[in-house]
């Protein structure tokens, strides 16, 4: 039996949003806008010195593999010299 005029309320939502005040942020912020630069220059910046350190990792990469495939390479001679010199 549903009574006319009568409602119930909506249950009530808390919606409080703390706010954070970080100092180091605020300092950095600040001393990007008196250095002058513009977001495009940083960007831009920090782009040609991401692909330079991607750049020295391929070839550290490739310098590490070429040597990993020397040594096992220089081992394999070894132990064959050392077979043949056991069995001849």
């Amino acid at each position: 039996m549903k009574l006319i005029g009568i409602r119930t309320p909506k249950q009530r939502i808390y919606s409080d949003k703390p706010v954070y005040y970080d100092p180091v942020k605020d300092d950095r912020d600040n001393r990007f806008k008196e250095s002058g630069f513009s977001d495009n220059q940083v960007g831009s910046e920090l782009r040609m010195r991401m692909q330079l350190h991607m750049k020295r990792k391929k070839l550290n990469e490739s310098i590490r593999k070429r040597s990993r495939a020397m040594g096992i390479l220089i081992t394999f001679i070894l132990l064959l010299s050392i077979l043949y010199y056991i069995f001849f």
